[in-house]
């Protein structure tokens, strides 16, 4: 009974071996035709079609560019003067920040203090003061001075 085993096993073997090795040859075959040069012709043949092709292109964008003139280019953004909150800095006291953002809607007082500027709370703009002096702030998404 094991030598009928080890005959079909080894037959087994045999055949997985003699696949693997059919297959490498498969993949290998072609490989070794390009590397004696069995398809230059027809590499060479790409090569004239993509010459042909970047050619045209590069005729394309020439008569392109004469056409329009220089490329578009969007007008530079104009410069506005910086809004309150963009005028905020750390360390500032609360008389200027509410000298430049006017009276906060709500306030919270204690070690750290809040200053509201929508009923949105912490949801909303804010500025938070450490100490007595500005430690952060959150903007409006627009940078408006108007309460929300």
């Amino acid at each position: 009974m094991a030598a009928i085993f080890r005959q079909r096993g080894e037959g087994v073997m045999n055949k997985s071996i003699t696949g693997a090795l059919t297959g490498l040859w498969l993949l290998a075959a072609p490989l070794c035709g390009l590397a004696a040069g069995e398809d230059a012709p027809s590499l060479a043949q790409q090569v004239q079609v993509l010459s042909a092709r970047v050619q045209a292109l590069e005729a394309r964008l020439q008569r392109l560019e004469e056409k329009g003139g220089a490329a578009a280019v969007p007008p530079p953004a104009t410069s506005r003067a910086p809004g309150p909150w963009e005028r905020l800095t750390i360390g500032m006291s609360p008389k200027k920040v509410r000298r430049l953002l006017g009276e906060p809607v709500a306030q919270s007082k204690g070690a750290v203090e809040h200053w509201y500027y929508s009923d949105a709370r912490l949801a909303g703009p804010y500025v938070t003061f450490t100490f007595g002096l500005v430690q952060s702030w959150q903007a409006p998404p627009d940078g408006a001075t108007n309460h929300y």
